[in-house]
């Protein structure tokens, strides 16, 4: 089935593509505002963003396209997708395909590499009724293409109270190797709260002004 966009979470809207849906963490209307590259970049990299849905599936298959920035010369982990079941942590999926964008700082050039589609998969679930999140990639971009499971995907109608977080690289999660080990994200568990995550990495910029003598 397409994803659709009620099973979204953290995020401000969906863009439609042409391989299925793009989260965003900025509405469209402050995208065009300000179109900085810096800004774009981050706010399309779905920190804290997740897909929630009851099921009585044992199994299901998460269908994604991601796409990264690697620096040439230099390795970088890749994002990783991270799937709880009733709050329990059942698969962390590091993803091995998508496109690449390929940076050389030295000369400013940029290559894109076009890849595959990912596919998550979970099984073996016990019989019953289970809350799944799916909590996506904190940096890298991603497309939800589709979501195929053996039972039906119903949305979640249970609400928490929402933490709206705003920050810069520590809370997009720079140091966190994993979506859900980001710290607003172990912080919203905690607290029992739905994050809404607008950490953007290199937003904390300090300027110098010069004055007259």
């Amino acid at each position: 089935m397409q994803i659709l966009p009620e099973l979204v979470r953290g995020a401000a809207e969906v863009e439609l593509t042409p391989r299925g849906i793009r989260p965003h963490r900025l509405p469209a209307w402050v995208r065009e505002q300000f179109p900085d590259g810096q800004l774009l970049s981050m706010e399309s990299q779905p920190s804290g963003v997740r897909i929630v849905f009851q099921t009585t599936a044992s199994a299901f298959e998460l269908v994604t396209h991601p796409t990264w920035i690697a620096y040439t010369g230099a390795e970088r982990p890749r994002g990783r997708i991270d799937v709880y079941a009733d709050g329990e942590l059942v698969v962390r999926d590091v993803l091995d395909s998508g496109d690449r964008i390929e940076v050389d700082l030295t000369s400013g050039r940029t290559a894109l590499h076009v890849g595959e589609a990912h596919t998550t998969r979970v099984s073996d679930l016990p019989a019953g009724r289970h809350r799944i999140e799916v909590w996506l990639p904190h940096n890298e971009t991603i497309e939800l293409i589709e979501l195929r499971a053996d039972a039906p995907i119903e949305p979640d109608d249970a609400r928490m109270p929402l933490w709206v977080h705003h920050g810069s690289s520590i809370s997009h999660g720079s140091n966190a190797l994993a979506p859900s080990e980001i710290w607003p994200a172990v912080a919203a568990r905690h607290a029992g709260v739905e994050l809404r995550n607008l950490g953007l990495g290199g937003a904390a910029r300090s300027s110098i002004r010069s004055w007259p003598a």
